[in-house]
């Protein structure tokens, strides 16, 4: 039987789950993307990176009120992680490492490097039992016509149309928790492309120890990203932020 027209041209659906900070996250927010993630019924699914803050290991000098074992953030961000995963249905799976990842391969080649080789995330975070894809972090995932990084060694304000000048098509990246996007042409075939950030879904508090309370409040803003391809075609991207708990879906209000 042949597909009908309308299925065949169903753009596929790509849920994008920003900086999460485990297990630092802001717990309304996460609820709220939760709600959504489930109500979008996504084709692929897609972690951006920073999901787990791997706070215990890092090399910064660290509060006293914040004292945490890493043991401790595992099983946060393994909880959080099956509930993501209850909530992503049919979805082709992914999680690409973030920065903050990376700090457990820092610390082990740093302080116990003869298990270096025997020690993982995905294995930690059970990603294969899961169905999540792995990417590593500074490489990034293609689907279609797009790009999805942690970050591809920018930072700051203009990340995404950085990252977007050095891959000449659509990109969206985590690592800023800024929520920006740029909407280009190409020169030569007038295609329309994207570089976006999508916001984060951490408590801010867990910023001000790297910046300054004001830049938090301003420029660190809740929320996900979602992105609708059509096979061939430039990705339409729309960034999702969260207000007070709630977004707007597709029309419908969510809560968390």
């Amino acid at each position: 039987m042949r597909r009908s027209s309308k299925l065949r041209n169903r753009p596929e659906r790509v849920f994008i789950w920003p900086d999460t900070h485990c297990p630092w996250h802001d717990k309304r927010s996460v609820k709220c993307a939760l709600k959504a993630l489930k109500a979008f019924k996504p084709d692929h699914l897609v972690i951006l990176g920073d999901f787990m803050d791997v706070y215990s290991l890092s090399r910064h000098d660290k509060s006293p009120s914040r004292t945490i074992r890493f043991a401790q953030e595992l099983a946060i961000t393994k909880k959080l992680l099956e509930r993501i995963n209850d909530a992503a249905g049919s979805a082709k799976r992914y999680y690409i490492m973030g920065n903050h990842e990376r700090r457990i391969e820092k610390y082990l080649i740093s302080k116990a490097p003869e298990i270096y080789e025997l020690i993982d995330l995905p294995s930690l975070l059970n990603l294969d039992r899961l169905g999540f894809t792995h990417i590593d972090y500074l490489d990034h995932l293609r689907i279609g016509n797009l790009i999805l990084a942690h970050d591809i060694g920018h930072a700051g304000k203009g990340a995404h149309s950085q990252s977007l000048n050095v891959m000449g098509m659509s990109i969206v990246i985590g690592h800023t928790h800024r929520m920006s996007m740029v909407i280009e042409k190409k020169l030569q075939t007038g295609e329309l492309v994207t570089g976006a950030t999508m916001g984060w879904l951490g408590h801010p508090d867990t910023m001000k120890e790297y910046m300054p309370a004001s830049k938090v409040k301003r420029f660190a803003i809740s929320g996900f990203g979602v992105a609708y391809l059509l096979k061939g075609c430039t990705p339409i991207i729309v960034p999702m932020p969260i207000i007070d708990g709630r977004c707007v879906l597709e029309g419908k209000v969510l809560s968390g």
